[in-house]
């Protein structure tokens, strides 16, 4: 009996959280013997999709924040009709017994229209990984960007809709409130649907309005480039790893480091890093890094600090840091806090608030480091977010809708 995996992203290489563990799932489902297939909605192709022999479907669109014609990027936002016709003509082309569609990422580039494909195909059981809030919020975040405040109001509510709480402008507002409408009527329609949430922080915000929906629980993957623990004790920068925007709370890492005095390393890029770089002339800004360029600088660290002001879903990067054996300070209001055990292997602080970050950094520095280290490596275990074991349970998942 054949079984095949559609795994659909916005795009086929690592450009984010959420498209890496898309892409890190078709690459793990084809080493477990899956037949898969990745169908993208940009590219470049990631190599390595290529080399194990994934079958790729990318439609080399562009992404709608990219697309220089703004009406073109309106219209493909709400209904992107190439990516509709090319997942349906994939679905009914496939020669398997049984088809699982496993969506991570649509927003950017492929659009509620995907949706529309899979309920016109009705012959397979379709999953969503939430990596944000999209599904039931317009802009995602549960996220009021005109105040940096996490949004208390009921999603889609009358309230929702007149609140301007998007990043740009009303109008932005509107489009994406007309998106989310258009997505919230396609998926009502289709039966064999599951949820799958990456944190129980994510979980309890997400599964009171998607209550007659399966839901099931799964930690994102998390690698390691190499069997190494750094040397907190003998360290005296602390990081900052993510997008460079409001939303990530990243000048309030700057602000803390830069009143306090203390080294600090920004990794990542976006909107702010102009602005920051400019702001904060002592603190090091890498850009984004990959590789053995970003380990160089992980391994320089003493501690990681998270900033972000929105409910992040999972903390992947908190995870990531454990396996150096290095602690974090996280907010309280934030998936990556479950991580967490507070004053053993890292401290956590009211979000957005500057003199608790500050005051929790000086706490952090009275702190005996080894023991913290020594903690981190007798209590978490890499193997458990290692990608054979998500892949493992993830299987397992789709047998059970």
């Amino acid at each position: 009996m054949t079984k095949t995996v559609v795994i659909v992203c916005d795009g086929a290489n690592i450009n984010g959280g959420a498209n890496r563990v898309a892409i890190e799932t078709a690459i793990g489902l084809k080493k477990a013997d899956w037949n898969v297939v990745l169908f993208a909605g940009s590219g470049p192709i990631e190599r390595e999709l290529i080399n194990i022999g994934v079958k790729i479907i990318c439609l080399d669109q562009i992404d709608i924040l990219s697309d220089k014609c703004r009406t073109r990027a309106i219209i493909q936002g709400l209904w992107n009709y190439k990516a509709y016709i090319s997942l349906y003509e994939l679905l009914i082309g496939l020669r398997s017994d049984e088809v699982f569609v496993h969506i991570h990422t649509w927003c950017k580039v492929l659009s509620p229209s995907i949706f529309a494909a899979i309920r016109r195909y009705k012959r397979c059981k379709l999953f969503v990984t939430l990596h944000d809030y999209f599904i039931i919020c317009p802009n995602g975040g549960l996220f009021n960007y005109r105040t940096s405040k996490q949004c208390g109001l009921f999603p889609m509510s009358c309230q929702c809709l007149t609140c301007n709480c998007d990043s740009r402008n009303y109008f932005h507002k509107i489009w994406r409130f007309t998106r989310s409408i258009i997505q919230k009527k396609i998926i009502s329609g289709i039966e064999d649907i599951a949820f799958i949430t990456i944190s129980s922080y994510s979980n309890k915000l997400l599964n009171p309005y998607l209550k007659k929906r399966n839901f099931f629980l799964l930690k994102n993957p998390v690698n390691q480039l190499n069997n190494v623990i750094a040397n907190i004790s003998n360290n005296d920068y602390y990081i900052y790893i993510g997008r460079l925007d409001k939303d990530k709370g990243v000048e309030l890492f700057c602000e803390a480091i830069s009143l306090l005095g203390l080294k600090g390393i920004v990794i990542g890029d976006g909107s702010m890093m102009d602005e920051l770089k400019e702001k904060f002339p002592l603190i090091k800004f890498t850009g984004w890094l990959v590789g053995k360029e970003k380990e160089e600088y992980i391994l320089r660290a003493k501690c990681l600090i998270v900033t972000s002001l929105w409910h992040e879903t999972f903390g992947l990067v908190v995870a990531e840091m454990k396996m150096y054996g290095i602690p974090s300070i996280v907010p309280i209001q934030h998936a990556a806090s479950e991580q967490i055990a507070n004053n053993k292997d890292g401290l956590v602080y009211e979000s957005g608030n500057l003199n608790a970050l500050k005051d929790t950094i000086l706490l952090f520095e009275s702190l005996d480091l080894n023991e913290i280290q020594k903690y981190i490596l007798t209590h978490f275990d890499p193997m458990s977010y290692s990608l054979s074991l998500y892949c493992a349970k993830l299987i397992d998942i789709y047998m059970r809708l």
